[in-house]
């Protein structure tokens, strides 16, 4: 697995633990999820997709740019959407349509699991914990939808009676 790979994950492990500390406070905006907060993450994304394709280098940073995309921007997306108490149906929409789009292929996905299993190999274990966490959340979103999004819905709804008592 080449080194830029590596520096890209740790990079996105690193933003990773920073939102873990800004949502322990529960007064803090990132701990807030919102349609808005789904569809900047989306296009953030596009854009920088855009960016690699416009110089030339999408090929390039192919993995990287799959691997970036599944962690930070799909993952975080679908975990926002069941903490959602509204939906509307263009963002149901959109969901859905996201398990059908290439970057959620059996392919992409297993270039997660080859990351993860990289970090292992070099004893990157935290790393390699994310990516892993990652992995088998988008493999069980892609191919066990139903049953995920009942498991996370009910989740995310325990959590907020226990936190409120």
């Amino acid at each position: 697995m080449p080194e830029k790979l590596l520096i890209l994950c740790q990079y996105q492990h690193l933003h990773n633990i920073c939102q873990i500390e800004f949502d322990r406070n529960d007064g803090s905006i990132t701990r807030k999820v919102s349609i808005r907060k789904i569809n900047d993450n989306f296009e953030a994304h596009n854009m920088i997709r855009e960016f690699l394709i416009e110089k030339n280098i999408m090929e390039k940073f192919q993995n990287e740019f799959i691997i970036r995309m599944l962690t930070c921007c799909i993952r975080p997306n679908f975990l926002s959407y069941f903490k959602l108490k509204e939906k509307n149906v263009e963002l149901k929409k959109c969901m859905l349509n996201v398990r059908k789009h290439p970057i959620m292929s059996n392919n992409s996905i297993s270039i997660l699991e080859s990351a993860y299993k990289y970090c292992y190999s070099i004893n990157n274990q935290s790393l390699g914990d994310f990516l892993k966490t990652s992995y088998y959340f988008l493999f069980s979103i892609k191919n066990a939808y139903l049953f995920t999004s009942i498991i996370m819905r009910l989740k995310f709804s325990l959590s907020k009676e226990t936190s409120l008592e």
